[in-house]
Parts: structure tokens; sequence; C-alpha cells
């Protein structure tokens, strides 16, 4: 099958529905241009566009999938929650136009949580152009990966009818085996985003986005309270027990990590690496294992680490894209 992509950036949802249909990328359209330079070399031969509201099905190939994950800003609880007439989400409504056009066979919509308050409004539009849908909620953490990042992912089928919301997978389903969770000791690391790099706030480990603070935070054990920065026996009394960590190591986050976080191999979004092999890392308070990357690097150490972690933080996990999918397509009337 052949796949078009809307909202690309690093190609997460691409890489995912290449999988589930069996298809190939033959276009991508993106604007920002360091995700371009990352599609460029991971899709050398699929054609490129920056502006969603210039292209139309005169420019683009027809396609039997249509993916996207238009922007979240207005639906997001971090945003002002305009909804899918504000100023960024409101590029949904050329998503839809660019349906309307092109007829793909499937069309696959990713987005934050916030996307089931319109789905009535979604279904509507879909139903108009011939479309049915189903929709699937679930957490990268649900395939895996040792962060929650809570998506919702919407499969249209073209002269199909209605709108099925499918139940969040459990644990014991084939799809979807959070194999860090079975570990009561592990826990999830914040979710990297597209601005969390240090905590907002500073306040601690778990406040604010703070994916680069909670890196730097040393593996909690026993003997804490014996660093030269932490606190004495007599005053760990006084606080109820409670050891202090030694002191927080500087850096920032290294991208290579973060991309293992996301479910993309190593070097992904460096256009000039060879890409290496993907293993999710381990949970957070535990020492790194063998096959990670450092989880920060010294500052200014690297090209384009803000431009990669950044980019990353916009991504699509494609495991939890690809088991979606797969379960919907297999709950299909």
């Amino acid at each position: 099958m052949k796949i078009g992509s809307l909202f690309s950036g690093i190609g997460g949802l691409d890489l995912a529905c290449e999988q589930v249909f069996d298809g190939q990328t033959v276009w991508q359209v993106e604007r920002e241009p360091y995700c371009q330079k990352v599609l460029a070399a991971r899709w050398p031969d699929a054609q490129r566009f920056d502006d969603v509201t210039q292209v139309s099905a005169d420019v683009l190939e027809p396609v039997d999938v249509l993916c996207g994950g238009f922007p979240c800003q207005d639906l997001s609880i971090a945003g002002k929650r305009a909804g899918l007439d504000g100023a960024r989400s409101g590029l949904y409504s050329e998503m839809m136009r660019l349906v309307s056009q092109l007829r793909p066979r499937f069309v696959v919509f990713e987005n934050v949580p916030a996307l089931m308050k319109y789905r009535e409004r979604v279904h509507d539009d879909l139903a108009a152009l011939g479309y049915g849908s189903m929709w699937q909620m679930c957490q990268a953490s649900d395939v895996g990966a040792p962060h929650r990042r809570r998506r919702v992912f919407v499969l249209a089928i073209r002269d199909a009818s209605g709108c099925t919301v499918l139940p969040r997978p459990s644990e014991q389903s084939d799809l979807f085996a959070p194999a860090w969770a079975h570990d009561a000791a592990d826990e999830p690391w914040p979710t990297p985003t597209v601005c969390g790099n240090d905590n907002r706030k500073g306040a601690s480990a778990t406040s604010g986005d703070g994916l680069a603070t909670a890196a730097r935070w040393p593996t909690p054990c026993a003997r804490d309270y014996k660093s030269g920065t932490g606190c004495t026996e007599a005053t760990q009394d006084k606080r109820n027990g409670t050891a202090q960590l030694p002191e927080v190591v500087g850096g920032c986050l290294n991208p290579d990590w973060v991309e293992l976080l996301m479910g993309l191999p190593v070097g992904w979004t460096n256009p000039d690496a060879k890409v290496g092999e993907h293993q999710w890392p381990v949970g957070r308070g535990q020492a790194q294992a063998a096959h990670e990357p450092p989880r920060v690097v010294p500052p200014r150490s690297m090209w384009n680490r803000s431009a990669r972690v950044r980019a990353l933080g916009n991504a699509v996990v494609p495991q939890q894209a690809a088991a979606a999918l797969t379960r919907m397509l297999a709950a299909q009337p």
C-alpha cells in the first residue's frame, strides 16, 4: 500500500503505518526544517512538502493510507484549549480537506487524549465523507516503554459507518505487554515533551516536564544519607527517615537515550548517523543497562542536541501506534 503522511515530524507514525499496512511512505508534509532533514535521511525516495495548506490532490500522489498527527496545542492541557478551531489544532480542517480530495481507503489520526472530547464532531466530519471510525486510547507503557505518554489513535475506514471506541488494553493483551511494569520497583520516566528538559519549577524530580532532571538523579540506595551533600543519620531521623539523594549530577538530556524512550533506534534523529538497534531502557530508579547510551551529556558537547530532543518530544512512539492500529483493524465488523 502507498502511504501519505501529514504533520510527519520525524516519522514515528509513518513507521507504524508501514508495519501495519505493509506499505511504503511515498510523500510527507512537514514544516520544521530539522525534522525535514531527518525525514530526508530516513526516507530518501519520498517526496516532501513543507506547508499543509498549500498542497492538494493536484500535487500529491494518490495513496491508500493517509496518516497524520495534527498539532495538539489547542487540545492539550498545556495549551489554551481552543479546540479544533484553534490557531494550531485548526489544521485538523486541512487534514479533512485532503481526506475529501484524496479519498484514501484508510485514514489514521494521532493526538492527545483531549481529542476524545471532539469525537462526535470528528465522527460527523468523517461520516459526511463516507468514513466510519474506530478509536483506541493507550499509553506508551502499554507496549513496554518506561513512560506513559497517553495518546488516542483513530482509524477511519472508507465505505464504513459508525463510531466504535475500543476499551483500554489490559496487561493480558497479546499486543500490549508492559514488560517494565511487572516489577513494582520500577517507576516510569517523565514523558518526553517538546519543552521537557529541566523542571520548570525545579522543585523536585517529578515537577514540571522534568525528564532531564529526573535522568540526572542517581539510583536511590540505602547509603544515600552518607553523601557529602546529603543529610546525616541524625538529620535523617528528624526528617522521618527520608534519606536525601546525593547532589544531582550536571548535564543535558542525551537524544540518543531519548530515542530509546520513544521506541526509535539510536541515531534516528541524527541525519548523518547510521541508526543502531532499539531496546527499551530500564525504568526510573534503576542503574542503566549495558545497551543504553548515557542519559545525559555535557553541555554543548553534541551537535544539534536541542533540535533532536525537541523533535523527539513531538514524536509518535511507533510501537504504540502499531499496536493500536492492529487492534482496531482486528476489531472491524
